[in-house]
This record gives structure tokens, sequence and C-alpha cells, in this order.
């Protein structure tokens, strides 16, 4: 079961914003979609281009959203391209949430403060 006082903020941020928000993200989904179907040996390649450009605040709502809405189509493309490599895990509000998606989502970049042994959320230091 999903948190449903996360769901709540999410659902209630994702109607307040959803002008802002409902576009950049369609459009986000079918840049990968397209690179997806494409021709090109080296996918990887231009989906990591994209990828760099999110912030983890943007990474942290992609998150949320894949999570929450439903019939989410980008979810299979996020696993595929690790689109979730640089998400700053210690903002993710519950260590189930990471669970819904496959550590290929991560890349080699497992959240660090979640241990993929023992599925334990360690303190997040400041820096």
């Amino acid at each position: 079961m999903r948190n449903t006082q996360v769901q709540k903020i999410y659902g209630e941020t994702w109607l307040k914003f959803e002008k802002e928000f409902g576009h950049y993200f369609r459009s986000l989904y079918n840049i990968f979609k397209f690179i997806d179907s494409s021709k090109t040996k080296d996918k990887k390649f231009y989906t990591n281009i994209i990828r760099a450009q999110l912030s983890g605040q943007e990474l942290l709502i992609l998150f949320y959203n894949c999570i929450y809405l439903e019939n989410n189509k980008f979810k299979p493309l996020i696993e595929k391209y690790a689109l979730l490599k640089h998400i700053p895990a210690f903002v993710v509000a519950d260590e189930i949430d990471l669970s819904f998606f496959t550590k290929d989502a991560f890349g080699s970049s497992y959240p660090s403060n979640l241990s993929p042994d023992k599925k334990e959320v360690t303190q997040h230091e400041e820096a």
C-alpha cells in the first residue's frame, strides 16, 4: 500500500502545477519515445544528454508522477535508460516507493542512502 499522505501531497501539487508540468513531462516522454524507436545505434548516448539536463527536483516529480498516475507509459523508458540515476534519494519520502522501479531505473547508482541488500535507509549527511 502506498503512503497515502505522500500520494495526497503529490496529487495536490500536481493539480496546482499541472499547467506548468504537464506539457513538460509529455514532451520529455515523447523525446525518449522517439529516441527509443529510432534506428540510431547509440540511444544511450542521446538519452544521457537529456538526463544530464534534469535537476534533482525534476527527477523527483517524474519519480512520483510514475508512481501515482495510472497507465504511466514513461516507466519502462525510465528503467531502460536509467533516467533516475541522479535522483537525490534522501528526498524520496518512503523507501517502499523506491521498490516501484527496478534497479535499472537508477543505473549503477542505486540510491546511496538505501542499502540494496538490507533495504534500510541510512542517515543523509549534509556536506
